[in-house]
């Protein structure tokens, strides 16, 4: 089966480009999908899943990890399989230092005052 030697080859060649985000990425493998239905050919989501799996980046790892152990990846469709990893990807992209920055920047304009009785206790507001 041909179609199977075009799989081996997006996994052996590991075409997931440094500068490519995972939507990019997975619309090539659904380009080499379709070519692949056209021929005639039928080929399982489960196959293909599989083989998008094993070709991600080491940056995906503990996701990659996450979805094998909890997912039936025979039942585990294309579609579910790109909504999660574009989520996280959008999570391990997010600027961090700037979240943080901001979070301690608001913390540090926020002035609190309390209310005290005669022994020093604080009141509630």
């Amino acid at each position: 089966m041909y179609y199977i030697t075009i799989l081996d080859s997006i996994e052996d060649e590991r075409v997931f480009n440094d500068e490519d985000d995972i939507r990019a990425y997975l619309l090539r493998v659904n380009e080499v999908i379709k070519n692949i239905r056209v021929l005639g050919e039928t080929i399982e989501d489960a196959i293909i899943v599989n083989k998008v799996l094993i070709s991600l980046p080491s940056i995906f790892d503990s996701k990659v990890f996450s979805i094998e152990e909890a997912k039936n990846l025979d039942m585990f469709s294309m579609y579910e399989m790109h909504g999660l990893l574009t989520s996280y990807e959008m999570r391990i992209d997010k600027p961090k230092s700037s979240n943080r920055e901001s979070i301690f920047k608001s913390i540090k304009n926020v002035k609190v005052k309390y209310n005290y009785d005669d022994e020093g206790e604080i009141l509630d507001s």
